[in-house]
This record gives C-alpha cells, sequence and structure tokens, in this order.
C-alpha cells in the first residue's frame, strides 16, 4: 500500500507549478500536464483499486488453512510417565456388589429320637409322648445369606404335645375327693331309707369334712337333724352353709325357723333380710319375711313382702289374708278389705282361715 501511496503522490507531483518544479533535481523529467497525463491518473487509480482488491481476497481464501507452526518441544530433566494403555469400552455398567457380612453356621443337632419323663414332676405335669426320628429326606438348601444389622427372622412358638394316654389312664383311676363325697352321700340315703337316722348322720357328717361344698349332702343333713329336733345342731349346720354360699335361700330359711323356735325373731328378721336379694323370686321365702315383720309390729314393710309374694303366686288365698291384716294395722282400711276379698274368693283358705276371714269382713 505504501507503493501505491508513493506512486499517487508522484502523480500529483507532476502537475505541480513551475515554481515547485524548480525544486526538483536537475535529473528528475516531470512531464506536462494535460489530457494524457489524467488518463494516466484514472488508470493507475483503477490498478491500485484492483491490486487491493485482490490482496483483500487472497487473504480471505487463505485465511482458514493458516496454522502457527508448531512450537519446538521443550525438554525438561524429569522423565514423563507413559501413558496407560486404553480401556476397553463396557457394555453395560455394573454396580458393585454390597459388603456381606460373613454367614455364621452352626452344626446340626442330632435328631431327637426320644423324650424322657422327670419322674420328679408333680402329678399335675402334662407328660410328653416320645418323637420318632423323621424320614431321611433331600438335603435342605443352604440358608440364604443375611446382612449385618438386619433383624433375625420370627419363629412361632411350637404347639403343646398332646397327653400321654396311658398318664390320662393312671389318673382317672385315681378317684376325686367330689366322688368320695358323693359316695358317703348315697350311702347316708340308704341308712336313711332303713330308719337308721344316728348312723346316717354321722356318714353324711364325713361327706361334709371331705367336701365342704356337697350342697346335697348338706340337704340331707339339715332334714334328718330337723326329724331328730336337734335344732342347735341343725343351725350350726345352716349358718356354716351360708358362709360358704350366701345364695342357699332355703338354708336361710330353715335357720330363720330355727331362731324363731328358740324366740329370736329380730335375729331371724335380720338373717332374711341380709339374704333377701338371692331370693327375690321365692314367694316363699317373701311370705314368710312378711309374717316375721308384721310380728315385730311393722306392718308397711310386711305389706310390701307380701305383695312381692302374690306378684310371684296371686292366686294363695293366706298371703291374701297376711296382707290385709298387714294394711289393717297400718291404718290403710279400703286396701285391707280389698285384700280380704280377695283371700275369700280364692278358695284356698282352710276352713279356721274362711272364718277368720269373713269375721274380718263383718
Amino acid at each position: 500500500m505504501s507503493l501505491l501511496n508513493q506512486m499517487l503522490r508522484d502523480l500529483d507531483r507532476r502537475d505541480a507549478p513551475a515554481t515547485d518544479r524548480d525544486d526538483l533535481a536537475s535529473y528528475v523529467r516531470v512531464l506536462s500536464g494535460g489530457p494524457v497525463a489524467s488518463r494516466w491518473r484514472e488508470v493507475a487509480l483503477l490498478l491500485a483499486g484492483l491490486l487491493a482488491g485482490g490482496v483483500v481476497v487472497w487473504l480471505v481464501l487463505r485465511g482458514p488453512s493458516f496454522r502457527f507452526p508448531a512450537p519446538a518441544p521443550v525438554r525438561s530433566a524429569l522423565p514423563v510417565p507413559a501413558a496407560p494403555p486404553p480401556v476397553a469400552a463396557i457394555p453395560h455398567a455394573v454396580e458393585p456388589a454390597p459388603a456381606v457380612a460373613p454367614v455364621i453356621t452352626k452344626e446340626a443337632p442330632p435328631p431327637i429320637t426320644s423324650l424322657k419323663i422327670d419322674p420328679d414332676l408333680d402329678a399335675g405335669a402334662l407328660p410328653v409322648r416320645p418323637v420318632t426320628p423323621p424320614r431321611p429326606v433331600s438335603p435342605a438348601p443352604a440358608p440364604p445369606q443375611v446382612r449385618e444389622g438386619t433383624p433375625p427372622p420370627t419363629t412361632r412358638p411350637p404347639p403343646p404335645v398332646a397327653e400321654s394316654q396311658s398318664q390320662i389312664d393312671k389318673t382317672s383311676r385315681t378317684p376325686k375327693v367330689s366322688e368320695v363325697a358323693d359316695g358317703e352321700y348315697r350311702k347316708a340315703l340308704g341308712l336313711v331309707r332303713r330308719g337308721s337316722l344316728s348312723e346316717a348322720v354321722d356318714v353324711l357328717r364325713r361327706a361334709l369334712n371331705l367336701d365342704s361344698r356337697h350342697a346335697q349332702a348338706r340337704q340331707a343333713l339339715l332334714s334328718v337333724l330337723l326329724e331328730q329336733k336337734q335344732w342347735r345342731e341343725a343351725l350350726g349346720v345352716a349358718n356354716d352353709g351360708l358362709a360358704l354360699d350366701p345364695t342357699q335361700s332355703g338354708w336361710a330359711m330353715i335357720a330363720a325357723r330355727l331362731l324363731v323356735e328358740q324366740g329370736d325373731v329380730p335375729r331371724a328378721v335380720d338373717l332374711l333380710a341380709t339374704h333377701g336379694p338371692h331370693a327375690e323370686r321365692n314367694a316363699d321365702y317373701q311370705a314368710f319375711h312378711g309374717l316375721l315383720l308384721q310380728r315385730l309390729q311393722r306392718p308397711r314393710e310386711a305389706a310390701q313382702r307380701y305383695q312381692a309374694a302374690l306378684a310371684l303366686h296371686p292366686a294363695e288365698g293366706r298371703w291374701w289374708y297376711g296382707l290385709g291384716l298387714a294394711l289393717d294395722a297400718d291404718r290403710r282400711e279400703t286396701e285391707a278389705r280389698d285384700a280380704y276379698r280377695k283371700a275369700r274368693d280364692s278358695g284356698t283358705l282352710s276352713p279356721d282361715l274362711a272364718a277368720l276371714v269373713e269375721q274380718k269382713l263383718r
């Protein structure tokens, strides 16, 4: 480009004035200006433009292939390690296996061929049948390995072993205490049928000594003692029975009657009141309780007991008559007259009671 500029300046100097030309050296020939000079100027400018465009095109076309020269290798005092060999491509990524704790195996116990029963065990212990060895089977596969920290599998307890038939037969031959007491009771019944009441009392006492809760033996003993008019002994047997079983309302009535025979009516009433909740469905119990309350001059309470008895058995004339007496003593005359009429209309009164009812109505 500097060459082109120098050429252009030279061309401009050719058209300079005469004063400026004088300064040129004698060996420089300056062409006169005119149409020829201007034509050369245009040609020079065109050539310069073409040359510049060609240079630009050449630089553009040669630019991508231009490379800087590679630097010279630098030698070093340290040895350079050799490159590792290429690694073959892995077709599929494999996850590394987790660490597995070592499996501790124990020797299998020998098969059980029989079980021995400890002879020192009590009779209530359950014996065990002998166990026969199982048939040989194919070896079981090795147990799976268990990772560390995994809880051991839960196992169910073995089912209870059945009792030995020989032991059951042995215990069944041993008589129970209740069975012995029942045998004594049946023996006493035979003595009562034969009229041997004294011997029957001894046998029944022996039966109660074996089994104090034998209700049939106690009831039979009470009947025999009452037959022999042994009031005190019968009262003791009844009280002992009520202490063991308070629900026996029949024994409470027997004890109350024995107390009345001894003249202790208040104690008899207290006894009936204590065991009354167990005799709500016993009409005789309720009527007997009302009779004793009437003797103690407690007519209102007596009327309640008679009404409870009549609610269970409304056709009993004696209880209507007792209710009329209680209502009459409580000055409830209208209700008492209705009770007397129902007693008369029941048709169950004895001639003596019927006459008393007629007298009350008149």
